[in-house]
């Protein structure tokens, strides 16, 4: 084929070869360069890179290469350590040291944020103890390569396979179980399930380890797989723990795995996750890479704070992992799952488990306000009075124990057992239950019956102490509405987290839900805090741990939720090393709540 070389000033069409330096990189870890009015994304070209592409695709003003040649390397580039790299479809940064992919996976979330108005700082990622060998989970489609039955990895945007026989992002064991796999198919002459006609027999191989235990699945075209129990037998010679599922999938779709799937042979594996005991089968969602999966796990528990008393929500609670840590340190958990699968297995999980918390089967916008009002069924009405801070630092010292004022609409609708939110002009406030509501005709009367020392946090004259109030509210006010002293004790006022951790495509409506639930409460501020008080529950969410997958979607809820919510903490972790993919974890705390 005559290839032609693109010139400056033309239109740039398919098949055209450019020399350019890389300027940036892309979402997906593609190189980004640019030529005269064209954006070109090259995959597996890095910033600062001068590379030769050939043109695939033009749209528009965009266009999209195939890396030819690296002129001059950039000095963050590695020689990969896998021959099928750039070929298989897998991995897109392991041509980038490990530093580097760490610090483009920070900059892809900072930069997804920022182009979006998120404010926030985005912490350096968090990176993985295995670079390699970290995949606890491997899913390979069968297929045939050069007429044998081959496993292995789709070329990117294609089903055409690229064969596998190891795979440096797991150990071992991966290895001998294709190894073992392939053996068999050969062995008995079984076929491959081709997408075009429907037919044949083999479709995935699915195998997670469990620390030393392997679930293995097949996933075939049929409803019983032919000599299973030779196959157990050929595995048993190289691995000795393990289990053998079969799982039926015969529509002509994408989708991996059936809807059921069967135990052939073994046990079911009880997995610790978070000292919660868990019932795994392949159906169940784990993340694939344990250490990090800790890591994560023990920053949500860090800033959740599960103890006694804690009331929290996870709003895409899966079978309930997360929240049974939770409650296994006392917190008060409820779970939202829309599966109901998911919410049965999480009943069992609890019950396994020997703890107490309330799984709910729905959708996370519209079950979330109605349980929020639920979990504090008799919360006090809440009445909102401006302060200056020595006397609210006097209230929570518990040197005044009323606070005075005109006996007016406002406070004639203060009743014992409300709350007050004192409120500052430097932003502190204070919440106080009312224990009693005392009224005088004037406030000379008042200072006459109470004394000074309790009203005003000082000993004054009863004289001096009505003189300045009657500089505040003048004698004809007084004799209008009559003076109250208003008895009050300081009270830790809690409110709920929530914690989400949706699938990629995030949670909007939730996002919307949340930002807009109080838009009438200022928040939970507190000037002074002290262990003694009472603590009461309002149904206002404070906190909020939103744990992505996806920086795109990650963006867009905190953008909504900034409307009422403030960002304290964005941390990426890199769960897949050799990837663009990246796991953040953020922390947003009700604005006006600190």
């Amino acid at each position: 084929m005559q290839i032609a070389y693109f010139d400056n000033g033309k239109s740039m069409k398919q098949d055209d070869v450019i020399t350019m330096t890389i300027a940036d990189v892309g979402y997906e870890g593609e190189g980004i360069a640019h030529a005269d009015e064209y954006t070109v994304f090259v995959p597996f070209a890095l910033p600062g890179e001068e590379v030769v592409a050939k043109i695939n695709h033009v749209k528009g003003h965009l266009a999209y290469a195939t890396l030819v040649e690296v002129k001059h390397a950039s000095p963050n580039r590695i020689a990969p350590p896998c021959n099928r790299f750039a070929k298989c479809g897998g991995c897109d940064l392991m041509h980038a040291d490990y530093a580097y992919q760490l610090a483009l996976k920070r900059a892809q979330v900072a930069t997804t944020l920022g182009k979006v108005g998120v404010t926030a700082e985005v912490k350096p990622c968090v990176p993985s103890p295995k670079q390699l060998g970290y995949r606890n989970k491997m899913s390979l489609p069968f297929g045939i390569v050069e007429g044998k039955v081959a496993l292995g990895f789709y070329r990117e945007g294609t089903h055409k396979l690229v064969r596998l026989t190891r795979c440096p992002l797991h150990e071992d064991w991966a290895e001998v179980i294709i190894r073992a796999t392939l053996q068999f198919a050969e062995t008995y002459a079984l076929s491959v399930y081709d997408s075009r006609t429907g037919k044949g027999l083999l479709r995935h191989l699915v195998v997670r380890k469990l620390g030393e235990h392997l679930d293995i699945t097949l996933v075939i075209n049929w409803d019983k797989l032919p000599h299973w129990t030779e196959y157990v037998n050929a595995v048993h010679r190289v691995w000795p723990d393990f289990s053998l599922y079969v799982s039926p999938n015969m529509r002509h779709n994408n989708v991996i795995m059936g809807d059921k799937v069967y135990l052939r042979w073994g046990e079911p594996y009880e997995h610790v996750v978070e000292g919660v005991k868990v019932g795994v089968n392949p159906l169940s969602f784990l993340q694939v890479n344990d250490e990090v999966c800790a890591a994560i796990y023990a920053k949500v528990r860090e800033v959740v704070d599960p103890r006694v008393g804690r009331t929290v929500v996870d709003a895409f609670a899966g079978v309930g992992t997360l929240g049974a840590s939770f409650a296994k340190a006392g917190a008060d958990v409820y779970n939202i799952e829309i599966v109901p699968e998911a919410i049965e297995d999480a009943d069992r999980l609890a019950k396994a488990n020997g703890i107490a918390e309330h799984n709910i089967c729905g959708d996370s916008a519209r079950v979330l306000p109605a349980l929020l009002q639920d979990l504090t069924g008799g919360t006090p009405k809440v009445h909102e009075m401006g302060l200056q801070y020595p006397y609210m630092a006097a209230i929570a010292e518990g040197r005044k124990t009323y606070e005075l004022r005109l006996l007016d609409e406002k406070r004639q609708a203060v009743s014992i057992g409300d709350l007050i939110r004192f409120e500052c002009v430097e932003g502190k406030a204070l919440y106080c239950r009312v224990t009693d509501k005392l009224i005088y005709p004037d406030f000379t009367a008042l200072f006459a019956a109470l004394g000074t020392e309790q009203t005003c946090a000082e000993a004054l004259r009863v004289q001096d102490a009505a003189d300045s109030m009657a500089s505040i509210y003048p004698p004809e006010r007084q004799a209008q509405y009559a003076a109250v002293a208003i008895a009050v004790r300081p009270v830790n006022v809690e409110g709920v987290t929530v914690v989400l951790d949706p699938p990629r495509k995030g949670c909007k409506e939730v996002a919307e839900t949340l930002a807009d639930l109080h838009p009438q409460e200022k928040g939970l501020s507190m000037a002074l805090s002290h262990p003694l008080w009472d603590t009461v529950k309002l149904p206002i969410v404070d906190r909020i741990v939103y744990v992505s997958c996806n920086p795109a979607t990650l963006a867009r809820d905190l953008a909504t939720l900034q409307r009422a919510y403030v960002i304290d903490d964005v941390q990426p972790y890199d769960m897949f090393p050799q990837t663009h993919h990246v796991e953040t974890v953020c922390l947003l705390t009700k604005k006006d709540s600190k």
